[in-house]
Formats: C-alpha cells, structure tokens, sequence
C-alpha cells in the first residue's frame, strides 16, 4: 500500500472510464475539494482518491444532517434511509 501511494502521477498517460457521463460535472465539486490541494502538493493519485473521497463523505454527511433538520416531519425515517447499506454505499 505504501508503494502504491508512492506512485507518481504520470499526466500524459490518459485511462478510459466507461461510464463517466453518468452525472452531471457538479456532483464531483466535493472531490474537487479534496483532489486539488493534494494535486498542488504533487501527491500520488491514490492519495488525491483517497483525500476526494474523504471530502465527499464529509461533503454527504453534512447535506445529509442539513436535510434531516430543515424537514417539517417524519426526520427519524429520513435518518434511518440515511443509513440503510445502499445510501452508505453511494456516500463512499
């Protein structure tokens, strides 16, 4: 694992993701949040995913806690499909 997170970020080489059009670009904005600060430092891409992801859940957790507070009713059932194994999954 160290080694991996070693490993240099090579910009000319370019990987073809299948379903990268699945969402739309502002979905991503909490990865941004993460992945930038690690790209101008030069850490390794297993870094910067890891750091991406990191912010995102934070970035889920935080709208998830808003959406549960600002609703007029039944919050506890919100809370609860927040935690059901799907949602958690998608959060991470």
């Amino acid at each position: 694992m160290a080694a991996f997170l070693r490993q240099p970020l090579e910009p000319e080489r370019r990987v073809f993701v299948g379903n990268a059009g699945t969402y739309p670009p502002f979905v991503y904005a909490p990865h941004l949040v993460g992945v930038a600060p690690m790209r101008w430092l030069g850490l390794a891409p297993a870094a910067m995913i890891y750091a991406g992801r990191l912010v995102s859940v934070f970035a889920w957790v935080a709208l998830t806690a808003l959406a549960i507070q600002i609703a007029p009713a039944r919050q506890w059932t919100l809370a609860l499909l927040a935690l059901t194994p799907m949602a958690v999954a998608g959060a991470a």
